[in-house]
């Protein structure tokens, strides 16, 4: 159950990482004429907040219940 557990929070951060700055890296890097009114618009997305804040929900709350992050257990 501990790995399945570990990889729940390691995949959450990888999403809230990619999330927050992968893809307005990405943008920069494939349009970088359009980057700063891209990036706005990618932040004022709803479903990017909604999916940023339950990763970290969910590796806040691996690393709550356990006393520490578990990528070390996988």
């Amino acid at each position: 159950m501990g790995n399945y557990i570990g990889a729940l929070s390691v995949l959450s951060f990888m999403v809230f990482a990619f999330g927050l700055i992968g893809v307005p890296a990405l943008v920069t890097l494939i349009e970088p004429r359009h980057m700063k009114a891209n990036i706005r618009d990618y932040y004022r997305n709803k479903k990017v907040w909604f999916f940023v804040v339950l990763s970290a929900a969910i590796v806040y709350y691996v690393a709550k219940t356990h006393g520490y992050f578990i990528f070390w257990e996988i």
